[in-house]
Order: C-alpha cells, then structure tokens, then sequence
C-alpha cells in the first residue's frame, strides 16, 4: 500500500477542468460485464438529477466500453461521467476522488477498495462476492445489494450529508487497511511460523 498516498495533486481536475467545488465520484476497474458500469452510469444519472455537483470517472479500459459509451450517450451524460481510458498513474489520482463507487455485480476480493482506503478515499459498494469481507457497512464504508442503483445513489448521498460519519467511516478504512500491507503481511506469517514451530 506504501505506492499510494492521500494527498491529492490535481491531475484530474487541472486534465478535465474539474471546477474545485466539484465532487469527483468515479470506479478503477476493467470495463467488463461483471463489473456491471450499467449500474453505474444509472447511479450516476440519479445522483446528477438531485443537482448535485459531481463529475463521474470511469478509469480503465475493456471490452464492454463501447456499449457503456453508447449508454451513456444515449442518456445525454457524456459531459458528467468521462472515461480516462487505462492510466498507469493511479496512485496519484485516486487520492482526488471523493468517494469510490464500485458496482460489480460478481467479485473476488476488489482490490481497488483497499487502494481507495490507503488513500483516505469513502466507498460506497455492492456486496458481491467477498466485498463485505472487506467493507464493513457503516464501518468502513457503505454496502447495498448488486444491481441497486437507487439504494448507491441514496448511499452516495448519506455520505454528502453527514461529513463526520464519512470522516469516521474513512478514518476505519485507513486503519483498516494496514493490516494488507507487506510489512504487516510478513509480520504476521511469522508469528504464525513460530506459533507452529513451538
């Protein structure tokens, strides 16, 4: 986790003409089936229609993006949800998203999750596969069923309406999220080693 900071620098913004009040809501994945961007672009769609201030980033690349494209245009939402394509400089953007929207819909772990905790960056997902594993609702960040974007959506907008909670729930995710790291990984194999070992 040592390769991502929570320091954002701007790249996004200043790339985009992202205006500084703006929220940047966005998901790092392959554009594929399971990771089901329909979801997303509807969540998106229902969050713009409450005025809310926010530009969507679909980061990644896949075979699905031309389909998810033409959804997106065909809901006239190409100014408000923008894809970057693959990008090989993740760590010093993810720490400017407000909140990571992750919709799949069949997961094994989702390892942008962690990234996104490492960078102090609030998570609101499904509970496909071994999603809740690793985010606890309410805890660490908010949890809905697959295929629900109005439950996201409404989880979206808890965490804009209560600042501390999200402040608290991104404070757990960091803490949370030391115990993945290298160090701690090796560390803790060993003292399983010993505990064989005697």
């Amino acid at each position: 986790m040592s390769r991502f900071q929570h320091k954002s620098i701007g790249l996004l913004r200043n790339e985009y003409s992202i205006p500084a009040g703006e929220l940047i809501i966005g998901n790092i994945a392959a554009i594929a089936s399971h990771k089901d961007y329909f979801t997303f672009v509807d969540v998106a769609e229902i969050v713009l229609s409450k005025n809310i201030a926010a530009t969507f980033f679909i980061v990644g690349d896949g075979p699905d993006r031309k389909e998810i494209e033409q959804y997106v245009h065909a809901k006239k939402l190409g100014h408000k949800i923008l894809f970057t394509g693959f990008r090989n400089d993740v760590p010093q953007i993810l720490p400017e998203f407000d909140i990571l929207l992750f919709t799949s819909k069949t997961e094994g772990l989702g390892s942008s999750i962690l990234d996104a905790y490492a960078c102090k960056v609030a998570v609101v997902a499904t509970q496909a596969g071994g999603i809740p594993e690793i985010v606890s609702h309410l805890e660490t960040g908010l949890l809905s069923p697959i295929q629900q974007a109005t439950q996201l959506a409404a989880n979206i907008e808890y965490l804009l309406a209560h600042p501390i909670e999200k402040k608290r729930m991104v404070e757990n995710a960091f803490h949370f999220v030391q115990h993945f790291s290298k160090e701690k990984m090796v560390d803790e194999s060993f003292k399983t080693y010993m505990e064989l070992d005697s």
